[in-house]
């Protein structure tokens, strides 16, 4: 998958330390994101230094090896969930199947050290939602995630991990091998 200039503006946008809510107002000073990096060539060489164009680059070319996308707000892809939410995420980092995003989905979400009855139970409600074609969406943490993600797995069916820390670093490590299949 080739980066356009709009998701690598926003895989810059994205590596500054700056909360969610600045980084939505520096996109709508723009007509598009690219646009940081072109327009008004004096007043933005502060911030494109800060932004860091060639950073984008580095990212993107880091990436495209590892497999991993960046579906923007922008993108058709974009899941539509999101519309409602304020401020929506400007970037999603994928590896996978991207059209999963658009899938009937279910979500699921619990204690990282639940009791037996509590695996037990997710495991088979999400073995019955990966049967029926639901897409199993949960966190990849510790406890009823993991056991989510396995069920849908197990059962031949399609999973979703959404993490909060980035596609790069695996936590709890022993779901390494979950993320991968």
């Amino acid at each position: 998958m080739e980066f356009n200039k709009n998701v690598q503006a926003l895989i810059a946008l994205n590596g500054l330390e700056i909360g969610l809510s600045r980084k939505h107002n520096a996109v709508a000073l723009f007509e598009q994101p690219a646009d940081m990096f072109t327009e008004a060539e004096d007043a933005l060489f502060e911030l494109k230094k800060a932004v860091g164009e060639e950073n984008a680059s580095d990212r993107t070319k880091e990436m495209e090896k590892e497999g991993v996308f960046a579906v923007s707000y922008l993108d058709d892809e974009y899941p539509e969930i999101f519309d409602g939410v304020y401020p929506k995420p400007l970037l999603l980092y994928v590896k996978g199947n991207v059209s999963l995003l658009k899938s009937e989905t279910v979500a699921v979400a619990g204690p990282r050290k639940p009791t037996r009855y509590a695996e037990t139970g997710t495991y088979d409600f999400c073995t019955e939602f990966a049967k029926a074609g639901l897409t199993v969406v949960s966190g990849l943490a510790a406890g009823i995630d993991g056991t989510a993600h396995r069920a849908a797995l197990d059962a031949g069916g399609k999973t979703v991990a959404v993490v909060a820390n980035g596609l790069d670093i695996v936590y709890p490590a022993e779901h390494r091998g979950l993320r991968e299949s």
